[in-house]
C-alpha cells in the first residue's frame, strides 16, 4: 500500500500509469466519481497480486469459485462492487492483494437516519459490527428516533453484527432513580427482539463523569441480564477515563483527540498501559473543522478544488489543512479549514495494532471509502470477535 500525494501536472491516470494498476481501481480504492485532483491531497494505491478481466456471463460468484476466493473477499479488495447490478465485460476486478501486515481487526460502522443505501453497501464488506443510532434515554424513558428495520434487514443479509445505539439525554439523571432500572432493561431488550438486534451500545458521557461507580453499577446489572439473553452489551468512553467500564461490557468506543498524531499515538499508548484495549474499537475522525463548525472531509476537498486551492499538510501533526475565503457581505472571512490526512489514519492504525486494541469505529455516512480501503490492506478483517 502506498499513500500518493497529488503533484502539478499529475491526472489520474498518470498516476494509475505510474504504479501500474487500473485506473479504474485508483477511482474506486479512493471514492472518485471524476478525474478532478487537488494539488497536495493524498490517494491510496493499493495494487493487487492478481487480477481478472470480466468475460461475458461471468458472476462474481464464478469468479469467486474459479479462483478459490471467497466474494466477501472480493467485495472488499473492489467497494464499487456492491453498488453493481451486473458485472460489465472489460471491467478489471483485483481478486487477490497482500495480506494485512498488522495483524487482525474488526470494524464498527455506525449508521445514522437517513444513511444513503450506497454508503451502507459500500461500507458493509469491510464491518464486523453495525451500530445503528436509533435511539435515546430520556426521563421518560427509551424512544426510537426512527424505524431501522432496513437496516438490520441489510445486517442479517450479510451476516452483519446488528446493534443498537442508545444514547443518554439526561445527563445521567437516569442513575439517580434505581427503580428505573429494571423497565430500562427490559425497554433494551424489547427492542431487541423487536428489531432484531444482537445488542446494544450505551453513549453516556456525563454519566460517566458524574457518577462512574453508579453507571458501572447499572452496567453490571444490564449484562447479566444480557447474558442471559445472549445479547451484547457495548459502551462508550474517552481516552481519559478510568472506571474500567471495558472490564463491564464486551467491547467499548473510545473517541480521542484527532487533532495531532502525536497526541493521539500518547493517549492510545497511555490507555493500553493502564486498561484493557482489546476489547476497545479507536473512533475514526470524518470531519473536516471549518473554524466553528464542521463538514466532511470529501466535502472539504470538493471546496478546496472549487475555490482553486491546494492542500498543505503538517508534518509534524499530519493534518491536512487550507485556508478558505468565504463571502457573504463586504469582506470576506477567511476560515482554515483542517482534518486528518491518509498519512495521520495510516499512523493511527499502525499505533492500534501496536498497542492491541480490537479495531476501529467509524461514521458510515461520512467516511470516506479510501480509510476503509487501508483498513482492509493493514487489517486481517475479524468476522466474529465477541460472542
Amino acid at each position: 500500500m502506498i499513500i500518493h500525494t497529488v503533484q502539478k501536472g499529475d491526472t489520474l491516470f498518470s498516476i494509475a500509469r505510474r504504479y501500474s494498476i487500473p485506473p479504474t481501481k485508483l477511482l474506486c480504492d479512493n471514492s472518485r466519481e471524476g478525474d478532478r485532483l487537488t494539488v497536495g491531497e493524498e490517494l491510496i494505491v493499493i495494487a493487487p497480486t492478481r487480477t481478472v478481466t470480466v468475460r461475458g456471463g461471468d458472476t462474481l460468484s464464478s469468479i469467486a469459485s474459479r479462483f478459490d476466493v471467497k466474494e466477501s473477499t472480493l467485495l472488499l479488495n473492489n467497494p464499487a462492487l456492491t453498488l453493481q447490478h451486473r458485472l460489465r465485460p472489460g471491467q478489471i476486478i483485483s481478486v487477490k492483494q497482500k495480506s494485512g501486515s498488522l495483524g487482525i481487526g474488526a470494524a464498527v460502522g455506525i449508521a445514522d437516519k437517513g444513511l444513503k443505501r450506497e454508503s451502507l453497501m459500500m461500507a458493509l464488506p469491510f464491518l464486523t459490527y453495525l451500530l445503528v443510532d436509533g435511539a435515546i434515554l430520556t426521563e421518560s424513558g427509551i424512544g426510537m428516533r426512527f424505524d431501522p428495520s432496513y437496516l438490520t434487514d441489510s445486517a442479517a443479509a450479510e451476516r452483519k453484527i446488528a446493534m443498537l445505539k442508545i444514547k443518554d439525554t439526561t445527563g445521567g439523571r437516569f442513575l439517580d432513580d434505581k427503580k428505573s432500572y429494571a423497565s430500562i432493561i427490559e425497554k433494551m431488550i424489547s427492542l431487541s427482539k423487536k428489531y432484531r438486534f444482537r445488542g446494544i451500545a450505551i453513549e453516556a458521557h456525563e454519566a460517566a463523569q458524574k457518577d462512574p461507580e453508579g453507571l458501572s453499577e447499572f452496567l453490571l446489572l444490564l449484562r447479566k441480564k444480557f447474558i442471559g439473553q445472549d445479547l451484547i452489551l457495548f459502551s462508550y468512553i474517552s481516552c481519559s477515563a478510568s472506571s474500567k467500564i471495558e472490564d463491564l461490557t464486551d467491547g467499548v468506543i473510545m473517541m480521542t483527540s484527532d487533532t495531532d498524531i502525536r497526541k493521539t499515538k500518547r493517549e492510545l499508548v497511555e490507555y493500553a498501559e493502564r486498561d484493557e484495549s482489546s476489547k476497545v474499537f479507536v473512533h475514526l475522525t470524518t470531519d473536516a473543522e471549518m473554524t466553528d463548525s464542521s463538514i466532511s472531509i470529501p466535502e472539504a476537498r470538493a471546496l478546496c478544488y472549487r475555490s482553486g486551492l491546494e492542500l498543505s499538510t503538517d508534518e509534524n501533526t499530519l493534518i491536512s489543512s487550507f485556508t478558505y475565503t468565504r463571502y457573504k457581505t463586504g469582506e470576506g472571512e477567511k476560515m482554515e479549514v483542517r482534518f486528518p490526512s491518509l498519512r495521520y489514519t495510516e499512523s493511527k492504525y499502525s499505533s492500534i495494532a501496536e498497542n492491541g486494541y480490537g479495531g476501529i469505529a467509524f461514521d458510515i455516512g461520512t467516511c470516506e471509502i479510501s480509510r476503509l480501503a487501508m483498513f482492509g490492506a493493514c487489517f486481517r478483517k475479524a468476522d466474529y470477535m465477541l460472542p
